[in-house]
């Protein structure tokens, strides 16, 4: 499975046409974090700092405890009273056309694929053949 990292404002379609794909959970979280920082660090953002971020400390700790969760977080540089913040994201993304050629046997669907790519048996969470 890969993750997908997404930066959006609540409510609006993702920053990027294309999201960035990574190996796993973590590397998503760190390009995140990344990208909060230098958003932080812009030197048009002069709102008086106390030096904690808490959608940055949250990320940091995804990244040592990965998860495919939301982080919400202030907008940047905007000291206004509706600010809508920023949403970074990571989703596991799974190529069902990959699993399905590869793995379709008699007597199993493609939901049966699905769920198995995104929950391997190992968690006990396999959906069995369908009779």
């Amino acid at each position: 499975m890969a993750f997908k990292a997404i930066i959006n404002i609540p409510g609006y379609l993702p920053q990027n046409d294309e999201t960035i794909e990574f190996e796993t959970c973590a590397e998503a979280w760190a390009y995140l974090r990344d990208e909060r920082i230098r958003d932080l660090d812009d030197p048009m953002n002069d709102e008086d700092e106390d030096g904690i971020d808490s959608a940055l400390e949250e990320m940091e700790g995804l990244m040592s405890e990965p998860s495919v969760c939301t982080v919400y977080g202030r907008t940047p540089g905007y000291e206004g009273d509706h600010d809508l913040g920023v949403a970074y994201s990571v989703i596991g993304h799974v190529d069902v056309e990959v699993i399905y050629a590869s793995e379709v046997r008699p007597g199993n669907t493609l939901l049966d694929w699905i769920s198995w790519a995104c929950c391997p048996p190992t968690l006990g969470i396999m959906r069995g053949p369908r009779s």
